[in-house]
């Protein structure tokens, strides 16, 4: 059936990826399990004029991204996303962080079945809008999960 495909195009395959965070943030990237490349979108706006309609491109918004990791007992991920989300509202005192404190800017990265680099996405101003711990229960023996959400400014499909 696949015999017509030619060999020398090898796929991108969705299993083969990773996510830089900035050193000073020591969170290893090998703890993810999911994720998403960027979106963006132009939103049509209209413009009427007598019996026929244009349109043009209004503002680009760049939707949230979604990542899934594992967490373990020596590098504690929850431990450390937790503690980038403190940089963003201090629970105990109630204050906000300020943006230059709490945005971050994250890496993507598509790999090839080597483990070398061939899509390498940077994400600017990356932010946590979602830190879920996960669920727990005494019925599984499940690796407990750690689901957040980040918000970014823009991004760079840098080749």
């Amino acid at each position: 059936m696949f015999s017509n495909i030619p060999n020398e195009f090898e796929p991108i395959r969705k299993d083969l990826f990773s996510l830089e965070f900035p050193v000073s943030m020591n969170i290893p990237e090998q703890f993810i399990v999911s994720g998403a490349r960027p979106h963006a979108s132009n939103p049509r706006k209209e413009v009427p004029f007598k019996n026929m309609t244009t349109y043009y491109k209004g503002k680009t918004t760049f939707d949230e991204i979604t990542f899934v990791f594992r967490d373990a007992i020596g590098p504690a991920v929850y431990q450390k996303l937790h503690q980038w989300f403190r940089e963003h509202t201090d629970f105990v005192t109630g204050r906000g962080g300020y943006a230059a404190t709490y945005k971050k800017n994250l890496t993507l990265n598509m790999e090839d079945p080597t483990g070398a680099v061939i899509q390498r996405f940077t994400l600017f101003g990356c932010f946590l809008t979602s830190l879920d711990g996960g669920e727990v229960s005494m019925d599984s023996d499940d690796i407990a999960q750690i689901t957040i959400s980040i918000s970014y400014d823009s991004y760079e499909l840098e080749f």
